[in-house]
């Protein structure tokens, strides 16, 4: 029995209570609705419900099985839901917010990352090349951009407009969103190349190194780029909190490479 197991058999109980927490958020449809300000984009007025918050409350209940008080049928209907309430046709990605036609970049790689989406399939190819293309992956010239759709200056919570980080959570870049975006694009590559010839699964490795370079340059973003925005970000880091550069400018952006 590995040690994972033997603490989560002596914590179970814990989380069965936290994942029956959430059943007082569940809406009529059975899906999670969410307060404002309450997820990791708090900087905006993010209320309803969201595509982040009810893919991670899948892959738990997945996770947890038959201890999570559900069974199969209802995880499966409940994933059926998450895909008719957020899934957008039109651009071939998930939505942020239900009714809304913001898209974020955290939930579609996750869909991807945690297998909500199967990434070998067509489907899960698809997503992934409309990701590319999406500005989230484009916008200054490597993946990390949080929204597709900048928010309203109305949904904004005073210290965003204060400190003047009035698109800290839609155009600006998370070095963590990077990392994530480095990671699915390290599997896309390794699964392509299990599919190739030798001679073509050779690119992969290329692909893998430009995922850690372009990891590395979000991490160091702050630093090398030299203006307003981040003076601003690296006050933030300073005091131990999240921190981001704003890469709106395509010529510093275009040194830090891009993803496969």
């Amino acid at each position: 029995m590995s040690g994972y197991t033997k603490w989560l058999d002596g914590h179970l109980y814990e989380l069965q209570l936290l994942y029956r927490y959430y059943d007082r958020w569940k809406t009529a449809e059975g899906l999670l609705h969410q307060p404002a300000y309450a997820d990791w984009q708090d900087s905006v007025k993010r209320e309803g419900e969201s595509f982040y918050l009810n893919l991670l409350y899948l892959d738990v209940s997945r996770r947890l099985g038959e201890a999570s008080g559900t069974t199969t049928a209802e995880r499966a209907a409940f994933e059926a839901k998450v895909k008719v309430r957020f899934y957008d046709e039109h651009t071939g990605l998930y939505r942020s917010l239900a009714g809304k036609s913001y898209v974020s970049l955290d939930g579609n790689l996750l869909a991807l990352d945690l297998g909500y989406v199967d990434a070998d399939s067509d489907e899960g190819r698809a997503l992934y090349a409309k990701l590319k293309a999406s500005p989230m992956w484009t916008r200054g010239g490597v993946p990390g951009s949080a929204t597709v759709g900048d928010y309203p200056k109305a949904w904004l919570h005073l210290p965003a407009k204060l400190s003047g980080l009035s698109h800290y959570h839609d155009e600006m870049h998370w070095s963590s969103l990077t990392a994530l975006s480095a990671k699915v694009a390290h599997q896309r590559a390794t699964s392509t190349s299990r599919g190739e010839s030798s001679t073509a699964s050779a690119s992969w490795p290329r692909a893998t190194a430009a995922s850690a370079r372009s990891i590395a340059a979000g991490w160091a973003m702050r630093c090398r780029v030299r203006s307003a925005r981040c003076s601003i970000g690296r006050r933030y880091r300073s005091a131990g909190a999240r921190a981001s550069c704003s890469t709106r400018s395509p010529r510093r952006a275009t040194e830090l490479g891009s993803l496969a």
